[in-house]
């Protein structure tokens, strides 16, 4: 079932307090999450995640620089592991970023998400 209005409310607030530096307003966090059909149950675990995702899909340059900062630069630890040069290194972060973004603009925002919420740390 998809989310109320009050519960698409909530998780853009938590999403705002979550990334403040991500300006996305709330019409088109809302329009999303109702095209998307997106669950309560997702909305209250994911919340804050969709609105930053939200957030890179409208082009917001606070977000994109969160997106960056946040998750695409998790992948370090793992290319680390193999010894990789410094230009590899920057080359396979730009494939994974371009990656998500292209997911994050056909509107697949729950595929990333939860791709990126999966993504050990360590």
């Amino acid at each position: 079932m998809s989310a109320t209005e009050r519960e698409i409310v909530e998780a853009f607030d938590r999403g705002r307090m979550a990334w403040p530096t991500a300006t996305l307003l709330f019409e088109p966090f809302a329009r999303r999450m109702h095209d998307l059909a997106v669950s309560a149950e997702d909305l209250a675990a994911h919340g804050s995640d969709l609105y930053l995702a939200s957030a890179c899909a409208e082009g917001d340059a606070g977000a994109l620089r969160l997106f960056d900062e946040q998750l695409v630069q998790k992948i370090d630890a793992y290319v680390a592991r193999s010894a990789v040069s410094a230009d590899l290194m920057d080359e396979v972060r730009q494939k994974v970023r371009l990656k998500l973004i292209l997911e994050l603009l056909r509107d697949d925002i729950r595929v990333s998400v939860t791709r990126i919420l999966r993504t050990p740390t360590s």
